[in-house]
């Protein structure tokens, strides 16, 4: 499949060898970029204010999120599961529910954004660099546990009458230290 578009609104996924149209995917603004999900079902149309997921199969628009800030490129997870956007300053991880469950503030916008090492991480580039970073809430926990080295005292945790500090760090933490 090719993904055909260009300065005006609207896509045209089109089959290798016949140049027969698949899906037409009408857009309310000028498509910026398209990706493909790795297994060639959906894909996710950047415009400048939202990105539209499109079954190509099933021809109709799964979801489309709107974004407060420009977008810039967008990457579908490699089980398909999740879309990751960048923008004119942040980086999101979005459910193809429409559920935004992660970000991270770049400051400066978002050149490019691809999941790697089977999805455990983002890697989001602007122009100062590339930053690797977690995203899962998980893979989050498991981290910050690693690297608590010493016992934090009861003066240093935020205060919860109904949980003893020594409780919520071993709720928390106790399978990774």
């Amino acid at each position: 499949m090719l993904a055909a578009y260009g300065p005006y609104k609207n896509v045209r996924v089109l089959q290798l060898g016949t140049g027969k149209v698949l899906a037409p995917v009408p857009t309310s603004s000028e498509v910026k970029k398209v990706v493909f999900a790795q297994d060639g079902t959906r894909i996710a149309v950047v415009t400048r204010q939202d990105v539209i997921v499109w079954d190509v199969s099933q021809r109709r628009e799964l979801l489309s999120l709107a974004h407060n800030e420009e977008v810039e490129t967008a990457s579908f997870s490699n089980d398909g599961k999740f879309l990751a956007t960048g923008g004119a300053s942040l980086a999101r991880i979005f459910t193809l529910n429409g559920a935004e469950v992660a970000r991270h503030n770049h400051g400066k916008p978002v050149q490019q954004i691809q999941f790697i090492l089977e999805g455990k991480y983002v890697a989001s580039v602007d122009a100062d660099g590339a930053r690797v970073w977690l995203w899962q809430p998980g893979d989050l926990v498991a981290e910050a546990c690693r690297r608590l080295d010493r016992k934090i005292l009861p003066s240093q945790w935020p205060s919860n009458p109904d949980e003893s500090v020594t409780r919520r760090i071993d709720s928390v933490c106790g399978a990774t230290r």
